[in-house]
């Protein structure tokens, strides 16, 4: 149920009245709320991580080195959306 709810909130943005019945009744009002709460968090911390290509401090693995040969196919060099949010960073900073 918990897969259900947070893939459907994902693709659609909205449950069914059903779906919202069937959770609330195997997880209770508030830890839906809480699972929805979290869920949403993980996914704008995911997006803007995303958008910046942000990688672990220097001198620390990636979690997943699968994923550093991806980005390095992926990402030669810096993105423009990795410099702007650079930019935007600098010119918050100079402020």
């Amino acid at each position: 149920m918990v897969y259900d709810v947070c893939m459907t909130m994902a693709a659609e943005h909205r449950i069914s009245d059903e779906r919202f019945r069937k959770a609330r009744a195997i997880l209770g009002e508030q830890q839906l709320v809480d699972l929805i709460a979290v869920s949403g968090t993980y996914v704008t911390v995911a997006m803007l991580l995303s958008l910046g290509e942000e990688l672990p401090p220097e001198g620390r693995p990636l979690p997943f080195p699968e994923s550093a040969r991806w980005r390095r196919l992926m990402f030669p060099s810096a993105s423009p959306c990795r410099t702007l949010v650079r930019l935007a960073c600098i010119r918050r900073e100079a402020g």
